[in-house]
């Protein structure tokens, strides 16, 4: 038996195209446990989705933004859900079974709960945006079996105070078609997964505005995710019947309507990386909720590099996309640039490590 736990809606996409990748080979009994929301991502899969599972108003990002939302967690019922993913965890003491987890060293330490020494994905975290401290160096080598690197400086930073890591390739990059599309003018909008994606759009579409303003030619798609709730799918298309703008929404078609865009204005996680990997520049700008906001943009950009355009606010995006419409020349520069920090793909690689090492 297998056991993914991931935490956070990026993370569960990054776990499924790993659990694809071994079931393309092995026939095995795979469970999964998304320590943040519902899980979606796993839905149409041949596993087992463990509960609890629900999404609470920080997104999984209470204690990395403002302390009202740590409040909001714990008003909605955050302490007792954590103790019943405890007991689900703790339910596979002395069962045969592999753990892989997807996310950060609370997740490592999750994963622990089990008395397995998990396979650890550190996705969010690279030597190029943040800095790795001793407490978690020591988790990371105290609990961990085996560690994938999203990229290869963290992987030669990490080698000298951790012997089991390892750079694969980075699986957030798989399932994304390869290829090149030629763009139109067409500005791609990431307004993310979660709660505060509704007022980010809301933001990101008065951008448009002035966009539309000088170059009314321009069309704008919104891409978000199938695995959404039919409420924020619905909550969508009452914020665009507002605006007076060409816009339409792309469920599914990530890879396909990015590489057809001539920009891409970005207030997501995992989104953001994936189109700067298709060769798009990215502008970005602080929203109104726990996650993207200036800290966490700031550390994107430390990863992303000239692939994302960081400014304050709509109005500067707007003014941005303008200038780079007027010099797209620039746009390919920046975008080929940021593309190349991102390394390869590594779904594959890393399932066949995990089949390779499992011990039953």
């Amino acid at each position: 038996m297998l056991l993914f736990i991931s935490n956070g809606f990026g993370e569960d996409l990054i776990a499924r195209e790993i659990i694809k990748k071994i079931l393309e080979v092995k026939n095995i009994k795979i469970f999964a446990l998304p320590l943040v929301g519902e899980g979606k991502a796993y839905i149409n899969l041949p596993i087992e989705i463990l509960d609890p599972r629900r999404e609470f108003p920080s997104g999984g990002f209470a204690f990395r933004s403002r302390l009202k939302y740590v409040f909001k967690d714990i008003r909605t019922g955050f302490l007792s859900f954590h103790w019943e993913q405890v007991k689900t965890l703790r339910g596979f003491k002395g069962k045969k079974l592999e753990v892989i987890c997807v996310g950060d060293t609370y997740n490592l330490l999750m994963g622990s709960l089990t008395q397995k020494k998990p396979f650890f994905l550190p996705t969010a975290k690279s030597i190029l945006n943040s800095s790795f401290y001793f407490p978690e160096i020591y988790i990371m080598k105290k609990l961990s079996r085996f560690i994938f690197t999203r990229d290869e400086p963290t992987y030669r930073y990490l080698r000298g105070f951790i012997p089991q890591v390892l750079y694969l390739g980075n699986p957030m990059f798989d399932g994304l078609e390869n290829g090149e599309e030629e763009a139109e003018n067409t500005i791609a909008l990431l307004p993310g997964s979660r709660e505060e994606a509704i007022n980010n759009l809301k933001l990101m579409l008065e951008s448009c505005k002035i966009v539309n303003k000088e170059f009314p030619n321009f069309n704008y798609v919104i891409i978000v995710s199938p695995y959404l709730s039919e409420k924020y799918k619905n909550d969508i298309k009452e914020i665009i019947e507002k605006y007076n703008l060409p816009t339409r929404i792309s469920y599914g078609n990530f890879a396909f309507e990015i590489k057809k865009a001539f920009i891409v204005l970005g207030l997501a996680g995992t989104a953001n990386e994936q189109a700067v990997f298709l060769k798009k520049l990215v502008i970005s700008f602080p929203g109104r909720g726990p996650q993207i906001n200036f800290k966490f943009l700031k550390m994107q950009k430390a990863l992303l590099g000239e692939g994302l355009e960081l400014v304050r606010d709509y109005k500067e995006a707007g003014e941005r996309i303008i200038y780079f419409i007027k010099h797209p020349k620039e746009i390919k520069f920046k975008a080929e640039k940021g593309s190349k920090r991102l390394g390869e793909k590594g779904a594959e690689k890393i399932a066949k490590f995990i089949l390779d090492n499992i011990n039953f």
